[in-house]
C-alpha cells in the first residue's frame, strides 16, 4: 500500500510516497513535489534515506537554475517569490 511520509531534509520537510514492490523486492519512493523522480531502498529506512538524498539533489538543481522550491511547510528555498504566489500554491 502506498503511504505518504514526511522527509526531513537540509532544505525543509517534503512529502514522499513510499510503497513496497514485490516484483522489485524493494521499497520505492517518489517525492511528491518533483515529477518523474523516484528512488528505492531494500528497507523502508533505506528508502527514506534515499528519498532525502534525492530531494536534496533536486532542490539544489532547481535553485541552481534560478527557481524556487516550496516545502510541505510552505518554506521557500531559492529565488524570492511574492507571498501571493505561495497562497496560489496552497490552493493548487
Amino acid at each position: 500500500m502506498k503511504k505518504k511520509y514526511p522527509i526531513k531534509t537540509d532544505y525543509g520537510v517534503f512529502q514522499a510516497v513510499i510503497w513496497y514492490d514485490k516484483q522489485d523486492n524493494a521499497y520505492l519512493a517518489e517525492p511528491v513535489a518533483f515529477d518523474r523522480a523516484m528512488t528505492y531502498g531494500k528497507s523502508l529506512a533505506e528508502a527514506k534515506r534515499m528519498a532525502k538524498e534525492l530531494i536534496e539533489l533536486l532542490v539544489e538543481s532547481t535553485v541552481d537554475e534560478g527557481n524556487a522550491v516550496v516545502d510541505s511547510n510552505m518554506k521557500v528555498v531559492g529565488k524570492k517569490i511574492k507571498p501571493e504566489s505561495i497562497l496560489q500554491l496552497q490552493h493548487a
